[in-house]
């Protein structure tokens, strides 16, 4: 696996990560027998636990890099030391609303 570049790696994660959830939700509809109407508290539980699972399975690893891009950068370009501090404080507050917003519209469609 040395000679393969990183999307390719990233690409494999996510087709894994997609597989696996989409048999494990497939498992837990047909072998646990329920629909969402007629579902136990323990059923719903692991079902949302599962969708959590996933969903930050797929949102944390962008998330991260585009963090530590975005860090880079202000480090980089922002010379003054208290307007640094103040642009990387104001852009991961940006960026972690960003992320709560995607993550609950992915929530939301399952």
């Amino acid at each position: 696996m040395e000679g393969w570049s990183v999307q390719r790696k990233w690409m494999v994660y996510y087709v894994i990560l997609i597989a696996v959830f989409l048999a494990g939700r497939w498992g837990m509809l047909m072998w646990l027998g329920f629909s969402m109407e007629q579902a136990t508290q323990w059923q719903r539980t692991l079902y949302v636990g599962w969708v959590h699972a996933f969903i930050l399975g797929f949102l944390v690893p962008p998330f991260v890099w585009l963090a530590r891009k975005i860090l880079a950068l202000v480090k980089e370009r922002v010379q003054s030391p208290a307007l640094r501090i103040f642009t990387q404080f104001y852009s991961m507050v940006f960026l972690l609303m960003l992320f709560v917003t995607i993550y609950y519209s992915f929530l939301l469609s399952f």
